[in-house]
């Protein structure tokens, strides 16, 4: 009798100690984890260019890339939704691309979509691109933007001073990303400050669900970390 109740017990401690790893504590009410921190499990990338390196993804390039690769998140294709993270770069360009797709005319490990971008130089982090469109860069940091029914796009209506979202981002160092799309609408949040805004309302080329990714660029070496990956979908 002593012996079971000694196996329960442990085998209860276990399942206990089991439950709180599955957890972080980083992880908000209502979010979800979507990167464990030890693998890349979940994740579909080259390997020759995308690693866990403490506690984050990796992703890195010695400026030999062709084309621009990604590393894809398989659980799912999010429509309306919350994804927190952070990010830390040294060099080069990069995104998070949200709402996206693969084409394998493009090659493998590439994507084409909405996409929050990053660089170096902070001239674009904070922003939104649509990689592999027609549209480029949309909403331009600082300003409220939309593409309208005909695909004309407009960026006239400045909420904040670019230069000064710009002293926002802690260059080389960790950000906070915050991503919130909902229905056709993109709000980009770094360091609890908002600096992009876009409503898509061209019908044919807006998209309402899709692909979650991480991009290394073409170009310059390049170094990229995101870690504390967490989303709320709604």
């Amino acid at each position: 009798m002593l012996r079971q109740w000694v196996g329960s017990l442990f085998a209860f401690a276990m399942m206990c100690g089991f439950c709180l790893a599955e957890t972080p504590a980083w992880v908000e009410e209502g979010f979800t984890p979507i990167f464990d921190g030890k693998t890349l499990d979940g994740w579909d990338g080259d390997p020759k260019h995308w690693d866990v390196d403490d506690g984050a993804i990796h992703g890195h390039t010695a400026g030999d890339l062709k084309v621009n690769q990604f590393i894809v998140w398989r659980g799912g294709e999010p429509g309306n939704f919350v994804m927190k993270l952070q990010f830390k770069m040294q060099g080069g360009n990069s995104g998070v691309q949200i709402r996206s797709r693969e084409n394998s005319d493009w090659g493998r490990w590439c994507m084409g979509g909405y996409q929050v971008d990053m660089d170096a130089n902070d001239t674009y982090t904070g922003g939104v691109y649509e990689e592999r469109g027609s549209r480029g860069v949309m909403p331009f940091r600082g300003k409220n933007c939309f593409c309208d029914a005909d695909g004309k796009f407009h960026s006239d209506d400045a909420f904040a001073d670019d230069a000064e979202l710009k002293k926002v981002i802690k260059n080389g160092d960790w950000n906070d990303l915050e991503i919130t799309a909902k229905d056709f609408e993109i709000t980009v949040k770094v360091n609890g400050v908002v600096t992009g805004h876009f409503s898509d309302q061209t019908i044919e080329q807006r998209v309402a669900k899709g692909l979650i990714g991480f991009q290394i660029h073409v170009g310059p070496a390049m170094n990229i970390w995101f870690k504390n990956i967490q989303l709320k979908t709604f």
